[in-house]
């Protein structure tokens, strides 16, 4: 802003001059020449035009200097030094915190799903197929309240062009909606953090065993604190809301109670906690109330303003995959319990059932019209 204005004050005070003649540099170089070395009494003169051409290179050079670091300011990040690549910590560099993977900011009050921001509706896509029908049919029931979540790395291999397209993708289609990016294992989650080249608004942590890229995975509480803790800081430091997508077995499993997992004291570093609770839904209604109550006890008792949202399959062929009548009953069943979201897994093999879900989500309950855009979790 200085330079400019400096720069404005040059061309006022200097623009009326001929500082700059028709003739080539040349020629003109050699009529000063001329004028001060041919001519004494005018070397005051020449001395005068020499000093404005200075000035006005100089306030033009810091011009566009000054442009080029503001344009390029946080877009261009150091790369990692040995200590933060054996540590994995991160050193302070005195940068300002806030700013996302492409050098843009995010206020911290401002980023989807912090300070308890409630989420309505999370709508997964995972390859290409997908991405097109989110694109499209899915249109009349995406709202910019709701958040698309693009996944790669978490069973397969992390695809970073893929996510690049999708994201771009995705912000020109719905330029309002946040988008957010799910991967499983830490260092997928640097990878992302380092290397992603579209902006996006979040990171999501997938976490559950048997995932071939978290090998930090473990029941230990301890041990899963200090995983969210670690996964948080990288989405962070680069201004992006946090959220995890914990397995949820814990909950009910017989077998894993003795690890006494409670999600809301785990959702500390969070800003979002999508847990995954289709296998009760698929069980039966009654097992996912019984999560359902569990989930709300934890997180009402820890405090903390964290958004949490239950999911349900509609995927037929996944192991956890359940009718749309059914997913519909989990759904009634976590509104009149107060949730005031739901994380929809679906598959484009089978829109059909995606479609109908949606539809219901977005009308009064039992009533099948999107157009009002006033639904369940609205």
């Amino acid at each position: 802003f200085c330079s400019a204005f400096f720069h404005a004050c040059g061309i006022i005070l200097y623009g009326s001059r001929r500082v700059f003649a028709d003739e080539s540099e040349s020629e003109k170089s050699l009529e000063l020449f001329t004028e001060v070395i041919v001519k004494p009494e005018n070397i005051f003169l020449g001395v005068g035009k020499l000093v404005r051409k200075a000035f006005v290179l100089v306030l033009a050079i810091t011009f566009a200097v000054s442009v080029l670091i503001g344009c390029g300011n946080g877009r261009v990040r150091p790369t990692p030094t040995a200590k933060e690549q054996a540590t994995g910590e991160k050193e302070t560099t005195g940068s300002t915190p806030g700013s996302n993977i492409k050098g843009e900011t995010f206020a911290q009050e401002n980023v989807p799903c912090r300070n308890g921001n409630k989420i309505r509706l999370v709508v997964p896509v995972y390859n290409r197929r997908g991405l097109e029908v989110v694109k499209t049919e899915f249109r009349p029931y995406i709202t910019r309240d709701d958040v698309i979540l693009v996944v790669s790395g978490n069973f397969n291999s992390l695809d970073l062009a893929w996510i690049d397209e999708a994201t771009a993708t995705l912000k020109r289609t719905y330029p309002d909606v946040p988008v957010f990016v799910g991967t499983g294992g830490l260092r997928n989650i640097f990878l992302i953090v380092e290397k992603l080249t579209q902006p996006c608004q979040g990171l999501v942590y997938v976490y559950e065993p048997n995932l071939p890229g978290e090998p930090e995975f473990t029941w230990d509480t301890k041990g899963t604190a200090a995983n969210f803790k670690r996964a948080a800081e990288l989405a962070h430091q680069r201004g992006l809301a946090f959220a995890v997508k914990p397995t949820g077995r814990p909950l009910l499993q017989n077998g894993l109670q003795k690890y006494g997992w409670d999600y809301g004291a785990l959702a500390g570093t969070a800003d979002a906690v999508f847990v995954q609770t289709q296998t009760y839904c698929k069980r039966s209604t009654d097992v996912f109330e019984k999560a359902i109550e569990k989930l709300q006890g934890q997180f009402e008792a820890s405090g903390v303003p964290v958004s949490w949202v239950p999911e349900i399959s509609v995927d037929p062929e996944a192991p956890n995959g359940v009718p749309v009548s059914r997913a519909v009953e989990c759904a009634q069943i976590a509104r009149a319990k107060g949730v005031t979201g739901v994380l929809v897994w679906w598959s484009p093999e089978h829109v059909k059932a995606a479609l109908e879900f949606l539809r219901f989500l977005r009308a009064p309950f039992g009533v099948a019209e999107p157009e009002t855009r006033q639904g369940n979790f609205d």
